[in-house]
């Protein structure tokens, strides 16, 4: 899911360009996604500890999935505040999917692998944060450069017009994404995951003996 975070190094530019944003509001955009690990640090773990780690794993999915949704009233609307809702959820959500997905990384698989299987899952997340600027900038930066220097010259409403044609380009783009989360949630919530409880005890007993 690190390519939900990576996805920040376009929405930055791409909404200064839409929502006309100042310098403090842009640094707000990358605050209240990364404010959400913040806030979700300690509960993290007593929720983990109420619904267990894999109903944890689909929570976050879940989560993850109404901020992106969120997104498209926001585009519709054009509103700064509900984009920054959208990215906290977001944010909530990979942080809650992250501390309930690391520890399956160690336990599904022998012991002694377990630190290739975290630098395996390190690359992968690196590859999808890669993808993330090759899929999305092209689509929400598409003739940006040329777009700044039109509205420069336009009325107010005609400007007002092209914004509003430009921020909807992220509504498809997130579609599909909230579409593939509810999509991973799902196909989480039926496959059958070991207790991460009584897998590590095993484990531990075992190699202790």
């Amino acid at each position: 899911m690190t390519f939900a975070a990576w996805m920040n190094s376009i929405l930055i530019p791409y909404f200064q360009i839409t929502l006309e944003l100042n310098s403090v509001q842009t640094t707000l955009v990358t605050f209240s996604f990364f404010i959400a690990y913040v806030v979700m640090a300690l509960p993290s773990s007593w929720v983990l500890k109420k619904i267990g780690f894999k109903k944890g794993i689909v929570s976050g999915l879940g989560i993850m999935a109404i901020g992106t949704l969120l997104f498209i009233p926001a585009a519709l609307t054009r509103t700064y505040g509900v984009f920054l809702f959208g990215l906290f959820f977001m944010g909530t959500g990979q942080a809650l999917l992250q501390t309930a997905a690391n520890p399956y990384v160690t336990i599904l698989g022998p012991l002694e692998s377990a630190g290739q299987r975290n630098s395996l899952m390190g690359v992968f997340n690196k590859v999808a944060g890669i993808l993330s600027q090759r899929i999305l900038g092209p689509i929400l930066l598409l003739n940006a450069d040329s777009i700044i220097s039109a509205l420069t010259k336009m009325s107010a409403d005609d400007k007002i017009a092209a914004l509003d044609k430009m921020v909807l380009r992220v509504i498809n783009p997130y579609i599909i994404i909230t579409i593939v989360l509810l999509s991973m949630a799902i196909m989480m919530w039926i496959v059958a995951l070991p207790a991460v409880r009584e897998v590590q005890l095993r484990l531990s007993n075992s190699h202790q003996l």
